[in-house]
């Protein structure tokens, strides 16, 4: 893992997990890259590339890393994310589950319009924070996005989105 720091942020990021395009590219390797933002309160997980069955648990490893760290608020911009399928949903179901149940609030930023359809579709939206950008996950107040006016948690709406799943 590679880092450099500043007096606004510090960056880390995992090499190993990157696909390099051109004549270097190694058959195999995830097409993923995530690069973490240390702020005060927040952690900002900035992935792109392609989130599938191959690099989703790089991401869940990113995400296991942020959890330990305790911050107020995570935010996964994926303002670079090209491609996601449903090892990629599942990721932030899980990463959903887990904020609810720590108290973490969990934000997506920036999210491309494939994957806002795609969330939509499968009815995620409704568990999910979502922001049209970093800067406005940051200034939303804790349970502000999606759950906001009084709806149920998002703990709960997951818990009973799933069930509704089940019984289908």
């Amino acid at each position: 893992m590679t880092s450099r720091g500043n007096k606004a942020a510090s960056v880390a990021t995992t090499d190993s997990q990157l696909r390099h395009s051109g004549p270097n590219q190694r058959p195999g390797q995830p097409d993923l890259r995530v690069v973490t933002l240390y702020q005060p309160g927040t952690i900002v997980l900035a992935v792109s590339g392609e989130l599938d069955i191959a690099s989703a648990p790089a991401l869940r490893d990113h995400l296991e890393f942020a959890f330990g760290r305790q911050p107020a608020q995570i935010v996964l911009d994926l303002a670079g994310l090209k491609f996601c399928d449903a090892a990629g949903l599942s990721v932030f179901a899980m990463a959903r589950q887990r904020t609810g149940t720590a108290g973490i609030l969990l934000a997506l930023a920036a999210v491309p319009r494939r994957l806002s359809r795609l969330l939509t579709i499968t009815d995620m939206r409704r568990f999910l924070d979502v922001y049209p950008s970093v800067a406005a996950a940051a200034q939303q107040p804790r349970g502000g996005g999606a759950l906001a006016g009084g709806a149920l948690t998002g703990q709960a709406q997951l818990a009973r989105g799933i069930g509704d799943l089940a019984a289908r």
